[in-house]
């Protein structure tokens, strides 16, 4: 009678296998394309610069400097929606009335630009914004020298929305009327200022990031009344400063790194609903000892939560 061999022995090796096997796949497939990289050659670099505006609708939203309430209906909301990686890609403030408007230089070789502008309603519209590889198996190449502009004007309501990849990303958002962002960032160098209060208070902003430096600053001048702010590998920091409106829930989650949040000024309360580190070092005593905000002043509920590394509470 021949023995069974032990379930864990055989576990064992089946896991094992498994896993080499996966990885066999995966450096087959790299050594694939990096064989057909290298026989179709480098592509030739052809820099191309463009210029393209699109001018929006204008409407009567209400009168922030008078107190008049800003009201914002259904189909009067613009929408930029962004799908870019490799580039350095900026989002930079212009005035009211102006067009919507894109300054690009490239290597349109290897990548492809694509945008388009679809009017919606009376008052609404979408701007679409792509930019990446032509080809996948262009894997191995990468311009550093990629380089678009992006010029959104005040006093139009616009959400913002999309996937930014590798690359180096500043959006400076800053005196404009963003009523949402919904992001999710990939490998590099990510930052999302405020350097000035919005046009209105935000609904919500919702960062999703993945691998390298994430950092929001100045995000009290957004005041949105939902913020949720996740990041995978690398440093994440949040600066919660600003001119502060209206109460917020503010969600500021890391797994491996170190994640650091920026509190905002004596006037504004601030409620440490939970902060902690499964593995490192956790520094929250600054959240903690906040005495009471003046009375009507906004709050914050803030829960940050990191898994490997350091989390921190700076003033």
């Amino acid at each position: 009678m021949t023995e069974a061999a032990p379930a864990g022995k055989g576990c064992f090796k089946r896991g094992c296998f498994g896993c080499l096997g996966v990885l066999g796949v995966g450096l087959i497939v790299v050594m694939v394309i990096a064989l057909i990289t290298l026989i179709r050659g480098t592509p030739e670099v052809v820099r191309e610069s463009d210029q393209v505006a699109h001018d929006i609708p204008s409407g009567d939203w209400g009168d922030a400097a008078t107190g008049e309430p800003l009201m914002v209906e259904q189909g009067q909301l613009g929408r930029v929606v962004l799908d870019i990686s490799v580039a350095s890609f900026r989002i930079i403030p212009a005035p009211a009335g102006t067009p919507v408007r894109l300054e690009a230089n490239y290597d349109s070789g290897t990548y492809r630009l694509k945008e388009r502008f679809e009017p919606s309603g009376e008052l609404g519209w979408t701007y679409r914004l792509e930019f990446g590889k032509r080809s996948s198996f262009d894997f191995f190449t990468v311009d550093p020298d990629n380089r678009l502009d992006l010029y959104l004007p005040a006093g139009t309501p616009i959400s913002l929305e999309g996937d930014l990849g590798i690359g180096q990303f500043k959006l400076e958002l800053g005196g404009l009327w963003i009523d949402s962002v919904n992001l999710d960032t990939g490998v590099g160098e990510h930052q999302i200022e405020f350097d000035e209060p919005l046009v209105a208070a935000m609904k919500e902003f919702n960062v999703d990031g993945s691998i390298g430096e994430l950092s929001v600053r100045g995000l009290g001048n957004a005041s949105p009344a939902n913020a949720h702010v996740d990041h995978s590998i690398g440093e994440v920091f949040v600066d919660l400063r600003g001119a502060w409106q209206n109460d917020s829930e503010i969600y500021v989650g890391s797994s491996i790194g170190e994640c650091r949040v920026n509190l905002p000024s004596e006037g504004v309360g601030v409620v440490l609903r939970g902060g902690s580190v499964t593995l490192g070092e956790s520094d929250t005593r600054r959240a903690r000892s906040r005495g009471a905000a003046p009375e009507g002043a906004p709050v914050l509920q803030i829960t940050a939560r990191h898994t490997i590394g350091e989390l921190r509470f700076t003033e």
